[in-house]
């Protein structure tokens, strides 16, 4: 469990943080990578929900559903070796930012497939 003293500072926090780096790479591999991707692919094909994203919407109409899987992996795999470059004080926020925007993308599209 991550307990953050109230008096805390940023750098000690981040540093605190970048411990649990595994973790967040986990948290982004599994909503992300997989829960978007699942959740786009039953709306997409299950339900006829049309992807409206700027770069999955365009890629998946035209392409198909396995482009929109190859660019996702390379995004990611772009974003770890980003990870891996960066310095750790900053290193942390990039499986941490995925991580979030794939918890709110995946509860985003389960929301839209169960109210379709």
């Amino acid at each position: 469990m991550i307990r953050i003293p109230l008096r805390q500072s940023l750098e000690e926090f981040i540093s605190h943080l970048s411990e649990y780096a595994v973790h967040l790479w986990a948290i982004t591999v599994l909503f992300y990578g997989f829960g978007d991707l699942g959740t786009t692919f039953i709306g997409v094909s299950v339900t006829g929900i049309a992807e409206t994203g700027p770069v999955a919407g365009p890629l998946l109409r035209r392409f198909g559903f396995q482009l929109v899987v190859v660019v996702k992996l390379l995004f990611l795999a772009i974003c770890f070796a980003f990870w891996r470059l960066v310095p750790d004080r900053v290193a942390v926020g990039i499986p941490l930012g995925l991580g979030v925007l794939g918890v709110v993308v995946v509860l985003w599209n389960v929301s839209i497939i169960l109210t379709r």
